[in-house]
């Protein structure tokens, strides 16, 4: 794990220098990690499957509540795939 002080944002070149994809560089104040600057392509994958989940378990609090399931042929047929 990469830490450096926040104060190290003062030649932030040498830090961004630092990031790369798996690797993010962990900002700390008085020593406890208060900030992550990771790779922009990696935070928008992070998002991007965090909002996947979200919406898997959407339907899957839906098939419990009222039992009915789609096959993929159905999905797509609604996704105008």
């Amino acid at each position: 794990m990469k830490t450096a002080p926040i104060s190290d944002l003062r030649n932030y070149n040498t830090v961004i220098n630092e990031v790369h994809e798996g690797s993010p560089v962990y900002l700390t104040k008085n020593g406890k990690v208060i900030y992550a600057i990771v790779d922009a392509e990696e935070y928008q994958f992070e998002k991007a499957r965090e909002h996947l989940f979200e919406e898997l378990r959407k339907a899957e609090l839906e098939y419990e509540r009222t039992g009915i399931a789609y096959s993929t042929d159905e999905i797509k047929e609604r996704l105008g795939l």
